[in-house]
C-alpha cells in the first residue's frame, strides 16, 4: 500500500487497515508516495512546482522507504498523511492483529493430500529449531502467549499447516521490534512537519491551480482550432490569397 497520491482523501488510513486484517495477509508492506528522478511523476511534479528542495538528495540517515517520502508538495497536510500511516503500521502489527491474520490463513490453507517425507536427520534438525523455536519465541516475549494459542488453535483444526503457521508465527519476532522503531522515528517527522507548516515551508498543493492554467492556456486558442489550418491561413492571408480557398484546397 502507497499513500500520499493526489486525491487521496481523508481516512485512507483507516480503509487501508481494514482491508489488512479483511484479507487476513499476514505481512503487508505500507510506504509513502516517492518522486524519483527522471520518472514521469518527478516531471509532471516539477512541471507544477512541486518539488522539494534537494529532493533527490539521500543523506546516511535516511533511505528507508518506510519512513521516507513525500517529497513534494502534497494536495492534503503531511501530518495528515504521516498521522494515518502510523495508525496503519500500529494497527496491521499489533499482537491480535497480526496473530489473527496468521491463524485465519493458517485455517484457510488446502493441505489435503500434501505428504512431506523427512530423513533422520532433517527430523532432528527440525526437532531441534522447534526447540529453539519454544525458547526464543513462545517463553521470552510479551506477545508469547498469542503464539501459543496460534500453535493450539492450527494443531486443532487443521494440523497439516502446522508448519506454515509456525513460520509466519516467528515472524513476528521481526515485526514486534521494527514497527515500534517505524513509529517512533516518523513521530518525530510529524512534529518536524507541525513546525514546517506554521512557518510555511510545508505547503499543500491546490490541485485547482493547474486546471486554472489550463483553462487559461485553452482559451487563447479559437474553438475547435486545427493548428495546420491555422499554419495554412497566416501565408495565404498575406498572400493577398482567399485562406478559406487555401484551407480547403489543402
Amino acid at each position: 500500500y502507497i499513500m500520499g497520491f493526489d486525491g487521496e482523501p481523508t481516512g485512507v488510513g483507516e480503509a487501508i487497515s481494514e482491508t489488512i486484517q479483511n484479507t487476513a495477509i499476514p505481512v503487508n508492506m505500507v510506504g509513502m508516495l516517492f518522486a524519483l528522478p527522471t520518472t514521469q511523476l518527478t516531471r509532471r511534479l516539477e512541471r507544477e512546482g512541486r518539488l522539494t528542495k534537494n529532493f533527490d538528495v539521500v543523506t546516511a540517515e535516511q533511505g528507508d522507504q518506510c519512513v521516507e517520502g513525500l517529497n513534494f508538495d502534497t494536495t492534503r497536510p503531511k501530518t495528515e498523511i504521516l498521522t494515518e500511516y502510523v495508525s496503519v503500521i500500529r494497527r496491521a502489527y499489533a499482537p491480535k492483529a497480526y496473530f489473527g491474520r496468521v491463524t485465519e490463513m493458517a485455517l484457510a490453507l488446502n493441505c489435503k493430500g500434501l505428504k512431506l517425507s523427512l530423513g533422520v536427520r532433517t527430523q532432528m534438525s527440525e526437532i531441534a529449531s522447534f526447540l529453539r523455536m519454544i525458547w526464543h519465541v513462545g517463553l521470552t516475549n510479551w506477545w508469547s502467549p498469542r503464539w501459543w494459542r496460534l500453535l493450539g488453535a492450527v494443531l486443532v483444526r487443521n494440523p497439516r499447516a502446522i508448519r506454515y503457521a509456525l513460520w509466519m508465527g516467528t515472524l513476528y519476532t521481526h515485526f514486534s521490534e521494527f514497527s515500534p522503531f517505524i513509529i517512533e522515528r516518523l513521530t518525530r517527522r510529524i512534529e518536524h512537519e507541525k513546525d514546517a507548516e506554521k512557518t510555511g515551508m510545508s505547503r499543500v498543493f491546490d490541485p485547482a491551480r493547474v486546471i486554472a492554467s489550463k483553462s487559461s492556456e485553452n482559451k487563447l486558442r479559437a474553438p475547435g482550432a486545427d493548428p495546420r489550418l491555422m499554419a495554412i491561413r497566416v501565408p495565404a492571408a498575406a498572400a493577398g490569397g482567399s485562406a478559406h480557398a487555401v484551407a480547403k484546397t489543402a
